[in-house]
């Protein structure tokens, strides 16, 4: 190695090491410099980023499982969703009206109202639980949500249709009308 004047005396090289100086073919910290190059190129990604995508991924196959209507599949993504994210109201209420339209009645109602305590202004996840009420005949109930729905918002169709279909099965077709 060819020592420059300004590093070292040839002299004084066996007492004085001579001081190392990164060479434009030898980064000075190699590792350093490649986690740098790296977090620049892709940006910092957080551990549970890769968890994000993941349960992403599962939302969307337990939408496109819902849609073929391959619905005790899609429940149980759903369900694992719920259980890595148990805030998730829409994962709640996507669960819910599944399991409603599988008959499970009692299990959609409770997690219908455990998303109304969060939300009580969603007019849809009210709607959606008065439906499930007047399935398990509870009409009572049902049809104060309805009402309820409908002084708020008169022109709800999913409120209208299913105050209109209680009162039917009640056989009030004048008033369904």
């Amino acid at each position: 190695m060819i020592c420059p004047a300004t590093c070292c005396s040839h002299d004084n090289m066996t007492t004085n090491p001579p001081l190392r100086r990164s060479t434009p073919n030898r980064p000075p910290l190699p590792i350093i410099w490649i986690l740098a190059s790296m977090l620049c190129a892709v940006g910092y990604q957080p551990v549970h980023a890769t968890d994000g995508s993941s349960s992403r991924a599962l939302l969307e196959q337990a939408k496109q499982l819902e849609q073929d209507q391959q619905y005790p599949a899609a429940i149980e993504i759903y369900r694992t969703l719920l259980r890595q994210d148990p805030e998730n109201d829409d994962i709640r209420a996507a669960l819910a009206r599944l399991l409603s339209w599988q008959g499970s009645h009692a299990e959609a109602t409770s997690l219908y109202r455990e998303v109304i305590r969060r939300h009580p202004t969603d007019l849809d996840v009210r709607t959606a639980l008065a439906r499930v009420l007047s399935w398990q005949t509870d009409r009572k109930e049902a049809q104060q949500l309805y009402e309820a729905i409908l002084q708020e918002d008169p022109r709800h169709v999913d409120a209208l249709q299913g105050l209109g279909d209680l009162l039917f099965w009640e056989e009030r077709a004048v008033d369904a009308l």
